[in-house]
């Protein structure tokens, strides 16, 4: 039992460790965000698969990211679609596909991407990015392409702000991602209470049947000591 509390101890201390952990990357990633949005580094946005990939009235997937590319701190130069949850796509799928989008910094569930195959279709569209689906046969990358104008549109720093907050979750769909994160997590709290109260009465089965065997040899100690100073009077005629 001692050693059982002392996991309960050692475990409280490793919670109370990385708490502290946390808590410098918080500190830590506040001059991190600084120094990324004064940076030409690129900015990734995790939209966690609420956002539907739509491929001309198909869904094809789900947008895991979005990643703006930049060359400057406040110019967009080119975007990159990460898309998952495509298990049923061969790896052939969009074969000789470029796609196109209305807007690819602002994407929400009525978003919808084209496929274009005919080089006809590209003309007065210019290269903006990428598409990669993640699929069991390996990934699938195709092109983006957008008009000339929408790509002067999102190259302009005076509409940078707007771009990048445009990309990120809208208010309902960031509470549905918190609200499932908070599910998870009660779901652990409650497996992991679960597996200390069955260690706990595992334990107190265990030291209650030692107890009842250590108590068979004392019985058996007295019975046996018992029979052996027997002793027989003779008495005599």
């Amino acid at each position: 039992m001692n050693r059982y509390w002392l996991k309960i101890g050692v475990g409280a201390l490793a919670v109370f460790a990385v708490g502290l952990v946390i808590w410098s990357m918080v500190e830590r990633g506040v001059h991190e965000v600084q120094d990324l949005a004064d940076s030409d580094r690129a900015i990734s946005i995790p939209l966690l698969g609420i956002v539907p990939f739509n491929v001309e009235g198909r869904q094809a997937g789900r947008i895991d990211r979005i990643t703006l590319l930049r060359d400057a701190p406040k110019q967009i130069s080119g975007v990159v679609v990460r898309v998952g949850r495509a298990d049923s796509l061969p790896a052939d799928a969009f074969a000789g596909c470029t796609f196109t989008v209305k807007d690819p910094a602002h994407l929400d569930e009525n978003t919808e991407f084209r496929c274009l195959k005919d080089p006809a279709q590209l003309a007065g569209f210019e290269s903006f990015g990428e598409v990669r689906i993640a699929t069991p046969g390996g990934v699938i990358v195709r092109r983006i392409v957008l008009p000339s104008e929408v790509i002067a549109d999102l190259r302009d720093p005076s509409n940078f702000d707007a771009n990048v907050e445009g990309g990120q979750l809208e208010d309902e769909a960031a509470a549905a991602v918190a609200d499932s994160i908070g599910a998870a997590m009660e779901q652990f709290a409650e497996s992991v209470s679960r597996a200390a109260t069955l260690h706990a009465e595992s334990l107190t089965a265990e030291g209650k049947k030692r107890a009842e065997a250590a108590a068979a040899r004392v019985r058996a100690a007295d019975a046996g000591a018992h029979g052996g100073s027997s002793t027989t009077v003779k008495v005599g005629p």
